[in-house]
């Protein structure tokens, strides 16, 4: 027979633990932050932590596992999803020379910007961050991820974050340091029963190739589906904005490319458009103030917000570049 009061003591040392080691990674983080405001550290504070590259309350990032995955921070509700591809299944190129490669080939690239990039071409979910991890094989697995996240809530990251710039088991990453301890700090947030694994790998249609072969490729729609419930946003999905696409790229399918990428936050899509003339850089144009939707996908598509007078306030108007389409080598 259970003894309650063993239990009940049991329960409160471990409620304890959890406060010390809150309490313990609080103190960590404001030691070493003040230490950067004392000069220990011999650049700026900004230069030091980086400016945060993450759009509203969720991180999509690609990891260079074995087989490849999408790894997806979520803020509302708090949940951290590991979605698992299979490297073998085939994907269209457009390109007539090379009508399809494997998956295999995008996990492959030594780049992790042109990794991230990839990914969200093939995919159709906007992927903004990228890690190359040192267990490749080990991450895609269930055990491995359960590593990943025991390590990340740890009260010792903080001090691996602000003294090397490194996550656990991470060897490259375009995270910054703030970004980082952002995520640290939603991961200690989190217990086990928060931790989510999809297995993507089974998502597949078949893909006709010149003189009638087929091979069997990834299915983006079927994975947008799949993961829609953990990367659209809840404020973009409130503040139903209208969101007008002109392509100003002079490539053909890059403003296309940039509604995919827009529609699995909740974003409405009214228009696509060629514009009149060729513009270098991409843009986001608003009636007045800067919506959340607004600074949400100027994060997304790395640009700037611009106020236009002749746009109607509840619109916004996203001018896709060249540089869009240089980025993802449409």
């Amino acid at each position: 027979m259970t003894d309650y009061l063993d239990t009940r003591a049991g329960w409160r040392r471990r409620q304890v633990a959890v406060k010390w080691r809150s309490i313990v990674s609080i103190f960590i983080t404001l030691v070493l932050v003040l230490a950067v405001f004392n000069g220990f550290l011999k650049v700026s504070f900004s230069d030091y932590f980086g400016r945060s590259t993450i759009a509203g309350g969720i991180v999509v990032a690609v990891v260079n596992s074995s087989p490849g995955s999408l790894l997806i921070f979520q803020d509302d509700p708090k949940r951290l999803v590991l979605a698992r591809f299979d490297d073998n299944l085939y994907f269209a190129t457009g390109d007539p020379q090379r009508p399809t490669k494997r998956m295999l080939d995008i996990f492959n690239l030594e780049d992790g910007q042109r990794m991230r990039n990839a990914v969200s071409a093939t995919v159709k979910i906007p992927v903004g961050h990228y890690l190359n991890v040192s267990d490749k094989e080990v991450f895609p697995t269930e055990v491995g991820f359960f590593k990943f996240f025991k390590n990340m809530a740890s009260v010792a990251t903080p001090l691996s974050i602000l003294t090397r710039g490194e996550l656990p088991g991470v060897e490259q990453t375009n995270l910054t340091r703030s970004d980082m301890i952002g995520l640290w700090w939603q991961a200690k947030s989190l217990s086990i029963n928060d931790l989510v694994f999809v297995d993507i790998s089974e998502i597949t249609t078949e893909i006709v190739l010149p003189g009638d072969e087929k091979v069997l490729g990834i299915d983006s729609l079927g994975v947008v589906r799949k993961l829609a419930s953990f990367v659209e946003d809840r404020e973009i999905l409130a503040q139903q904005s209208l969101v007008s696409v002109k392509n100003a790229s002079g490539v053909a399918g890059a403003g296309q490319l940039a509604a995919d990428l827009m529609l699995p936050l909740g974003v409405k899509v009214v228009r696509v458009e060629a514009a009149d003339t060729q513009q270098e850089k991409s843009q986001i144009l608003v009636a007045g103030g800067e919506s959340y939707t607004a600074r949400y996908l100027a994060k997304i598509l790395e640009c700037d917000i611009k106020t236009q007078p002749d746009v109607l306030d509840a619109e916004i108007i996203v001018v896709v570049g060249v540089d869009f389409a240089r980025r993802y080598q449409l």
